[in-house]
């Protein structure tokens, strides 16, 4: 049976521009390479990321609210794609099922500013940026000891300074005052892909 919905299924089968190379970090961090069926999907809160997401995979698929039943907690939304190649695709990357029993690392790109736009792409899906009183700028990163060691070399290369260590089961890089800008200079210079929420906070306070 024919699907109902179109996307461009050959995205992920070769990185060579910023979009991909942000969507496969998003991907990575946050994405589900299904295990059981031939999927991919993404789930936020952040609506615009998704959509975001949507329009680079020129998906004309919806996007479904996810109401959460405790009041104190956000709606989420998510993007699923039924595309055994495009699935195929991402494990090829790196980007397996179950990515936390796996020693996952920023996969092979072509050039920095693929992997600088990658980088950022996880960001969006695994990381934060705060403001802490007096004035404490802070931003993190999240997830295995593998991919944080792997992102940790290359912003150690680009002059961000950090400290790597353990977070409950997994791991943390955190970045302060002015590594936290030097982070903020890395990531977004000439970007055209991100996520508006911590973009604001970055561009606007820090």
């Amino acid at each position: 049976m024919p699907s109902l919905y179109s996307f461009n299924e050959k995205f992920f089968d070769s990185i060579t521009t910023e979009g991909q190379a942000y969507a496969l970090g998003l991907m990575f961090a946050d994405g589900n390479v299904h295990t059981k069926r031939n999927a991919i999907s993404l789930t936020l809160c952040d609506k615009d990321i998704v959509y975001k997401m949507k329009d680079l995979l020129e998906a004309t698929h919806p996007v479904r609210k996810k109401e959460h039943k405790n009041p104190n907690h956000n709606d989420s939304y998510e993007l699923c794609i039924n595309s055994a190649h495009m699935k195929a695709s991402l494990i090829t990357l790196g980007c397996v099922p179950n990515k936390t029993s796996y020693n996952i690392v920023i996969p092979s790109l072509d050039n920095d500013d693929l992997v600088r736009h990658f980088i950022r792409g996880y960001f969006d899906g695994d990381g934060n940026v705060t403001i802490k009183p007096p004035r404490i700028y802070e931003s993190n990163f999240y997830g295995c000891k593998s991919m944080m060691e792997s992102i940790s070399q290359v912003i150690e290369l680009v002059g961000v300074s950090h400290i790597l260590r353990k977070h409950g089961n997994s791991f943390r890089i955190s970045m302060f005052y002015n590594n936290t800008r030097r982070l903020r200079d890395y990531m977004y210079n000439n970007a055209s892909v991100y996520m508006e929420r911590k973009y604001d906070i970055f561009m606007s306070k820090i």
